[in-house]
């Protein structure tokens, strides 16, 4: 389970083949690792190949029928569309894709107010707050979001919360772009991949709380007296501690602007933080937030942890 989760094949594609036998591969390096040290049970170096190999081999099969089943069921035939855009973009794609792929039934549109004209063709669904329960209850399959901008600000934090492996997220302007985005998507298996922040996977979020929780209660308890006598800030460094234990902040993370969403967890440093960012614009450290967010990885933690080392020791 802990190398499926490790490998993404649980939350983060539809039924993925490789991604299991990656994570069986992973499984029986680790257990015929730590068998070779237990040598009363090196007899059982066979059992486990057997057992590895075939629950590699049904495991694979079943998730190639799956997702055989699921790409029959989700043709082009029943594809439910919702276009966020404002009516006038909205109308024009929804005409493209009326012409050339009739197949596919667009819904309505999803803007911050109802198309002025009252004979639109399309039908107005509601605002981007609403995207949730509109796919929900319109059994929508694919998003086409026609301006990266809205998409950065309002959509990524709307559906932060909704995991559905069965919606596709396009970010287009054209209609090429669409069947482009459709394709890629399809290929993959990353039904969310322009929706999602490395951040936010499971494998990661599991790994950075447990981090989180191990080193904070570290602090709180052995190296509270180490703590105190390093920091002159006791209450404040004590109270920052804490806020990362019980969830509320992470150690390495992304910088807090007031009154803006946050997509990812706020950290007491992070990159923003090491280019002392009291002094940047906000739109540089919502840049370099991203930046965390989309190419997030333990080593990266690593690199920020090291670079606020070298600065506090060497630059002061």
């Amino acid at each position: 389970i802990m190398a499926n989760i490790t490998a993404g094949g649980f939350f983060e594609s539809t039924f993925s083949p490789t991604k299991t036998i990656f994570a069986y591969a992973i499984s029986f390096l680790v257990l015929s690792t730590l068998i070779y040290f237990f040598p009363g049970y090196r007899f059982s170096r066979g059992a486990l190949l057997v057992t590895i190999g075939f629950g590699m081999i049904g495991s694979t099969l079943l998730r190639i029928v799956i997702s055989a089943a699921v790409s029959i069921k989700n043709n082009y035939n029943d594809k439910q569309i919702v276009i966020v855009s404002n009516p006038e973009s909205a109308l024009n794609l929804h005409k493209l894709i009326s012409s050339n792929l009739p197949q596919l039934n667009v819904m309505g549109f999803i803007h911050s107010k109802p198309a002025q004209d009252s004979t639109h063709q399309l039908k107005w669904l509601g605002t981007i707050n609403h995207l949730n329960s509109i796919i929900e209850n319109e059994k929508i399959s694919d998003v086409i979001v026609t301006d990266e901008q809205t998409y950065n600000n309002e959509i990524s934090f709307v559906t932060s919360k909704y995991k559905n492996p069965r919606v596709n997220f396009h970010v287009v302007n054209q209609l090429e772009d669409f069947i482009v985005s459709k394709l890629i998507s399809e290929i993959t298996e990353n039904k969310n991949e322009v929706l999602k922040y490395r951040a936010n996977l499971i494998r990661y979020r599991i790994i950075k709380r447990s981090t989180d929780i191990v080193l904070s209660f570290l602090l709180l308890t052995v190296g509270l007296v180490i703590l105190l006598m390093i920091n002159n800030k006791k209450n404040k460094i004590i109270s920052k501690i804490f806020n990362v234990f019980n969830g509320k902040y992470s150690f390495i993370g992304i910088f807090e602007l007031p009154g803006r969403k946050n997509f990812g967890k706020p950290g007491l440093t992070g990159l923003a933080h090491l280019n002392q960012a009291n002094a940047l614009s906000e739109k540089a450290i919502l840049k370099l937030n991203e930046y965390y967010l989309k190419h997030y990885s333990v080593s990266l933690d690593f690199d920020i942890l090291l670079k606020l080392f070298y600065r506090e020791k060497w630059q002061r």
